[in-house]
């Protein structure tokens, strides 16, 4: 279909090129030759005069008009896939559609099995693909804005702090925080004081290499105290594995924390520093909010999300050194 003399298909080529500032990912991204987009690339030159991208070491560096381009067309192409995704009723029995997410490998682990588990009782026809958080950022891009605008995803499931105020968002679940240490680690007692957490050696998560670090590292700095690190990992879901047959500990999220304990030989310990909760937070582009099978999608995020039931604290000793 061509509008003003412009084949719109062209419009996709060009919002992947801004996304991927590359002839060989965009054909990799599109399912089609690195010609086909070469001569893609030549037409919408032709049409708009314009170079539109110019070849910068590796890169293709789009040029003034092209960045000026990005932000209608990601909006006219989120407004058509809505348009193309309407119909008179929705049905989630009969509803057939794909949607991605991308999140954590907690939110993997502990929301996303259940997920599944519901979507077979009540739509099967929907697909779901998950993708990881984008970690490191790449080119300063904020990691929601990567998922969502770069990569076309429906939704991100991040932390609160890694929200952007550029889509929409709502609070998905909390969670609080654990010590864990293997059933044999001689260097803990049934209660984990401050000195034996300091003394202890831990496994850390840091992630965008070690330019953002977890909450229990920042708990910790905030007090003025230092840690022993024997391990560092990009990711929560790797830590009680890599800690059972050693004497350090970890601390990670309470759910995650007693799904694992179910599975490996693990003490569960209140820490001994305050944390602050973990609030993971849903965010969609502001143009799907009123799509009828994204809304019901989101609804259900929400109600799988609820029967996680309360993230309640092991209980033990609080900081400070009063029992609970």
């Amino acid at each position: 279909m061509r509008l003003n003399h412009l084949d719109l298909n062209l419009l996709i080529v060009l919002d992947t090129l801004l996304a991927e500032q590359s002839v060989t990912r965009t054909a990799k991204r599109l399912y089609l030759g690195q010609p086909a987009i070469s001569a893609a690339l030549g037409r919408l030159r032709d049409h708009y005069q314009d170079q539109l991208f110019v070849q910068v070491g590796r890169r293709m560096e789009p040029t003034p008009l092209a960045q000026s381009l990005a932000a209608p067309v990601r909006e006219a192409l989120n407004r058509m896939q809505i348009i193309a995704h309407i119909r008179p009723h929705f049905d989630p029995l009969k509803a057939e559609r794909r949607f991605t997410l991308t999140v954590s490998d907690y939110i993997g682990v502990v929301l996303m099995p259940r997920l599944t588990q519901a979507l077979e009782r009540q739509s099967p026809g929907i697909q779901v693909t998950i993708r990881p958080t984008a970690m490191p950022i790449r080119d300063n891009v904020h990691p929601v804005v990567e998922a969502l605008d770069r990569r076309d995803n429906d939704f991100t499931i991040m932390p609160s702090e890694v929200t952007s105020d550029a889509h929409s968002r709502e609070a998905l679940l909390t969670d609080t925080y654990t010590c864990i240490a293997w059933k044999g680690n001689t260097r803990i007692g049934s209660k984990l004081t401050l000195n034996a957490y300091l003394e202890s050696t831990h496994a850390v998560v840091e992630f965008d290499e070690g330019r953002i670090r977890a909450r229990d590292t920042l708990a910790i700095e905030a007090m003025g105290h230092r840690r022993k690190i024997g391990l560092v990992a990009d990711g929560f879901t790797m830590l009680p594995h890599l800690i059972v047959g050693t004497q350090m500990i970890a601390t990670v999220q309470t759910r995650l924390a007693r799904l694992y304990a179910e599975l490996l030989p693990l003490r569960l310990l209140a820490p001994p520093v305050k944390i602050s909760p973990l609030v993971e937070t849903l965010q969609w582009h502001q143009f799907k909010s009123h799509d009828q099978t994204h809304m019901w999608f989101r609804n259900l995020l929400h109600s799988v999300a609820s029967e996680l039931g309360p993230a309640d604290p092991i209980r033990g000793r609080r900081p400070g050194g009063r029992k609970t």
